[in-house]
Parts: C-alpha cells; sequence; structure tokens
C-alpha cells in the first residue's frame, strides 16, 4: 500500500512539473498568434482597375503576384501603408518616341508631362524649338514627340 501511495505521489508531482512547463507555452502561442498570422488588406489600383485584396503577405510584389497583377519589365509600383489597410498603385512604363531635330529618342514614362519627360531627358522645348504637343499634355503609351529648331 505504501508503495502505491509513493507511486501515486511521483505521478503527481510529475504532472504538475509537465503542467507548469506545458501551460505558459499554451499562453505564450495564444498571445501571439494574433500577430504571427495577422492579415492585412491591400487596395491595389491598376490604371482605371481597383482591387481589394487580403493576405498574410507583406511583401508588395508577393501581393501582386498573388492578386493576378503581372508587371512588365518597364512597370512600377508605390505602396502607402495604412492601419489594417495598404494601398499599392500600379505605374505601366509608358513607351514614348522622340522625334529630337532628326534624332530618335526612344524613353520609358510613367504619367508625366510632355514638359517634364522633355526636361528628364535633357531636350530643350522653348526658345528656338517648337513641340508638337502642348507641354501639359499627359504622356500616354505609344506617343510621339516632335521637338525641332525654329526656323
Amino acid at each position: 500500500m505504501q508503495a502505491i501511495l509513493s507511486f501515486m505521489k511521483q505521478r503527481k508531482s510529475l504532472l504538475f512539473r509537465i503542467a507548469a512547463l506545458v501551460v505558459p507555452v499554451i499562453v505564450l502561442v495564444v498571445l501571439l498568434a494574433p500577430t504571427a498570422f495577422a492579415q492585412t488588406t491591400y487596395v491595389i489600383t491598376d490604371g482605371d482597375q481597383v482591387k481589394v485584396y487580403t493576405t498574410y503577405t507583406t511583401n508588395p510584389a508577393h501581393v501582386l503576384n498573388q492578386a493576378g497583377f503581372e508587371l512588365d519589365e518597364d512597370d512600377t509600383y508605390t505602396t502607402q501603408p495604412g492601419d489594417g489597410v495598404s494601398e499599392i498603385m500600379v505605374q505601366r512604363g509608358q513607351n514614348i518616341t522622340v522625334f529630337n531635330c532628326g534624332q530618335t529618342v526612344q524613353a520609358i514614362s510613367y504619367g508625366e508631362t510632355v514638359q517634364q519627360l522633355l526636361n528628364r531627358l535633357g531636350i530643350p522645348s522653348f526658345g528656338e524649338y517648337t513641340v508638337s504637343l502642348p507641354l501639359d499634355t499627359p504622356t500616354y503609351d505609344g506617343m510621339e514627340v516632335s521637338v525641332d529648331t525654329i526656323m
């Protein structure tokens, strides 16, 4: 009988030790789970297309891929973090051809104006030069701009 009581005390002590180790681990997992598994909602804007997408992923490139947006080599994006909802704005590269006084220049634009494009390319657009489009015209894919000297 004494052996049985001694055995039960040892077993009870062992169970308390196991519980003392397991309970804090369970509490820690429960407290950290919301942080580890937090979802973020993204509002993705690609031109006229707007999509709301929720994911565990935080890398914008992966979010765009998961949401079904394919970016070409000249495309880019910007992000705006927020509380629970973040924004990703896709900027598609626009292929622009500039005919600069007989030389052809191929450029990529992301929705700037003709003036901003010419300034960025170092092409003069005033004084003795004439431009085929108004300088405040927004660029678009396939646009052709001619810059010539005034004779």
